[in-house]
Formats: C-alpha cells, structure tokens, sequence
C-alpha cells in the first residue's frame, strides 16, 4: 500500500531527526531548546503539515480497515475460539485447527456484496484469506481473552461486524491511552509540544496501524498498562493493580509488571494478584484444566513456530537465531536466553532495592524499565506490542536535563523510528543481506527494533543511576503512591 511506503509520521520523525542532528553539528546544545520550541511551534501552526499529516493519517487508517473488514487478519483466531467455545468445544484447538478454520469459514463466508465488481479488492481479500485465515496454525490467544471476546462475537454474528466493533474498541483505548500521558506530561512540556500535534502524528504510526489492520488488542493492553499507572500515582493503588492485572490476563507479557508493584507497591500487587487469582478460578469453573492444558500446548506450539521468525523482535528470538542459526533451538540457546533475563532483570531488580524510597520521577523510571523487559523477554514481540511502550517513552523525555536537549532528542527520535518502520523493511532487508552476509549477521543487522528497547532499557537505568532528575520531587516516596 502507498501509506505503508509513505507513512507521514515516519518521514515527519525522521525529518525533525535529520534537522536536529544537523543542527547539533553546527551549534551543538547553545540554544537547543528554543530551537526546538521553535520548530515545534512552526510545525504546529503550519497548516501544510498538519492538513497533510491529517489527510494521510485518515488514508493510512482508512485503508488498513478496508483491508481488514475484507480480510480478516490476526483477529480471526479470536473469532474461532470464541466459535469453538460457544459450541462446547476448547477455545485453543490445536490437532485440529485446520479443520476447524475450514469449517468456520464455510459457516461463515467472507463475502462482501459487490466486491466482485472490484477485481482489485477481490484479489486483496484473497490473498489476505490465504495468507491469514487459512494459515492459522493455532489459536494460541489467553483463555480469559476469548472470554472476553465472546460476547461480543455472538452479538455481532459475522467476522466482519466483530472486525467493526474491535476497531472502535482499539480506536477508543488509543485515544485515551494518549490523553492519559498527556495528562501526566510536565506542564512545561505541554507548553512547548501541542497535544493536538502530537495527536494527529500519532494517527499515523505504523504499531497503531498494525493492530487496527490486524484486529490485535494492543491497543486495549497498553490502555490497561497506562491506565493502571496512572492510578498508582494517583494514590489509587487497588484500581491501578486491577488494571495491570486485566492487561495481563488478556496478553501474558504485561505479567513482569508484577514483580515491579511486589517491589514498590504492595496494595496494587495484592490487587494485581487477586485480579488474575480470580480470573484463574473463573476459567477453571468455565474450561476446567483441559482448558489450560491446551492453551500451554498452543503458546508452546506458537513459539515453535513463530519464535524465531522475522518480525518477532523480541531478546529471545534475536539470541537463539545468533546462536543457533537457522538450525533451531540447542542447549546453548536456553542457556543464553535464561543468562540475558538473568542479567536484565536483576539488574533492574539490584537498581530497585538500593533506593528504598525512590523519587516519583525514579519510580516512573523503575516502572519505564519494566515494561521495556516484559515486551524484550517475552518469547514473542512484534509491532502490536509497541504502543505500550509509549510510556516509558514519555517517562523518559520528561528527565531530559536542559543541558542535553538535542541529544535527548535525537535518541528518542531514533527509537521511535525504529519502532515505526513497517514489518515489510525489516523482512525484506534481512533477505537482502542474507546472500551477502550471512544467515546471523543478515539477522541482527535487521533487529533494529530490538536494539531500540535495549537502548530504551540501558537509557532508562543510566537515567536513575545518573541522579540528576529535573522534574523529580524528592519529597513524594513511592510507597505514598
């Protein structure tokens, strides 16, 4: 599609990197914040750019949703394990998927009355069929996700009318996970930087593009994830522990939050822990323990499957293709994967307990830090996974010292391009290197998403150990959240 190749967002990010590297160059950081509050502004007031920006973000998100209400993508999983599951069936087939993809597509046809006239789109909904419903291997989704989703499926009836309504859901959570950061931003933040700019860049971006297309629940997890920060800090602890244990109960990575509100806030983590206790005991009484077996079955089968393919960008799947190669997995490679975790996470975890009442800004910091580990150590992370890391994004660019603000910038700008570049680049860039290069080499050079959230990691605990914290208040313990 032209607005996979054109993203507006990306090229605006890239533009301002471009200008703001150029200009380090010549005048380093003299003046480097009015500069930006300069350009910023201009960018805001230009009618040009904003009406371009707008005209694109409506193609880029108009066009990913005709794409998926004629072809259902990722979302057709949901749609027949919440099949399966109203008919009395397991909600994770696993033998027998193929079957039960076939047989629901019949029941079901995706049929678009008129689409026959558009050779085009009848080509484009083949092709997505093909490559999507068809190939569905398993349906490897939470037990508590399809839960969820049930209702809405058996209300809608058809893929299609489930495709309408997840879309609405995803726009919604979007919407409100940006006003939820927006509202945390420093008052001198949202001074310099228009909400409204920012909102209509956003529109645009390649990870929320990618869940629209896909039907994913991203969009839904980062929401919960903000949302339930945003309650800590508001001193509402047992909402903000509810919240993050939902997230965790519709996609599994956000779990590694836990060990965060065990560490630093005990009323949420009751809450956390009571909300999935409760979910686990529901489920149990709804599926019985064949149910959870055969989600355990289906997770493991998706990791052989899509554990080491291209758009998976998470730590595991970069260390076991280094490793081992296109081979498969070895002994060496759990080894290596078990020692990365380790020394992540303990380092974070080491960071932690040497401040026992940390700052509130060192706190969003800690917190920053582990949602960057639960997208990095999650056996699976792709493109759906990165609006959650919208918020140790904006936790981090609040500590910019005004001494550093081109540099600040420049880093940040470089892993939010990473983050946007379409799946498309990296698979193709990874094959062209490969004749080349080589299989491992090809592999890492197009992991550039990955050395973001490693730099985003790295930046984060140099920012906490560093100890200068501009927008910190020393007198706000965590433990008062």
């Amino acid at each position: 599609m032209i607005t996979t190749a054109a993203n507006t967002t990306f090229l605006f990010l890239c533009g301002i990197l471009i200008a703001c590297c150029v200009r380090y160059a010549r005048q380093g950081e003299t003046g480097a914040a009015t500069w930006i509050e300069k350009v910023m502004r201009a960018s805001s007031r230009s009618r040009l750019l904003c009406g371009t920006l707008i005209v694109a973000g409506a193609a880029g998100l108009g066009g990913r949703m005709v794409v998926g209400y004629i072809g259902p993508g990722d979302l057709f999983q949901d749609f027949v394990g919440a099949k399966e599951f109203a008919a009395g069936r397991s909600m994770n087939p696993t033998t027998k998927m193929g079957e039960r993809v076939v047989y629901w597509l019949r029941q079901d046809p995706i049929e678009l009355p008129g689409v026959d006239r558009w050779p085009a789109l009848r080509r484009l909904q083949e092709s997505s069929i093909n490559s999507g419903a068809r190939q569905l291997a398993v349906q490897a989704h939470p037990p508590f996700h399809i839960l969820l989703i049930a209702p809405i499926v058996k209300l809608c009836g058809t893929i299609e009318r489930t495709y309408l309504v997840m879309t609405a859901i995803n726009l919604a959570s979007y919407a409100v996970a940006l006003m939820l950061l927006w509202r945390s931003a420093p008052a001198n933040f949202r001074a310099i930087v228009p909400g409204f700019f920012l909102c209509i860049l956003a529109a645009d971006w390649q990870p929320f593009l990618a869940n629209v297309r896909q039907g994913q629940v991203g969009l839904v997890v980062a929401l919960l994830v903000v949302a339930g920060w945003y309650s800590i800090v508001r001193e509402r602890p047992f909402a903000g522990g509810i919240l993050i244990g939902f997230a965790a109960l519709i996609k599994m990575f956000p779990a590694l939050l836990l060990c965060w509100l065990l560490l630093r806030n005990r009323r949420a983590f009751v809450a956390a822990a009571g909300t999935i206790f409760s979910a686990a005991v529901l489920l149990y009484r709804i599926i019985g323990w064949g149910g959870f077996i055969d989600y355990m079955h289906a997770a493991k089968t998706v990791e052989e499957i899509f554990g080491r393919v291209r758009i998976n960008y998470s730590l595991t799947s970069v260390l076991s293709y280094m490793v081992a190669g296109p081979s498969g997995q070895t002994v060496w490679v759990s080894a290596a994967v078990l020692m990365a975790a380790a020394a992540l996470l303990g380092y974070s975890i080491m960071l932690m307990r040497r401040r026992p009442v940390p700052s509130s800004t060192e706190a969003a910091l800690e917190f920053g830090s582990f949602v960057v580990l639960s997208c990095l150590l999650s056996p699976t992370c792709e493109a759906f996974y990165y609006p959650v890391l919208l918020l140790p994004i904006a936790a981090l660019s609040h500590t910019t010292r005004p001494t550093a603000v081109l540099r600040s910038s420049m880093g940040l700008l470089m892993i939010l391009c990473c983050f946007s570049f379409p799946d498309q680049v990296p698979v193709r860039f990874t094959g062209f290197l490969q004749p080349i290069l080589g299989h491992r080499i090809s592999w890492l050079l197009g992991s550039f998403p990955t050395f973001a959230m490693l730099a985003l990691w790295y930046w984060m605990m140099h920012a906490q150990t560093e100890g200068i914290l501009p927008f910190q208040d020393r007198c706000q313990p965590c433990e008062s959240l």
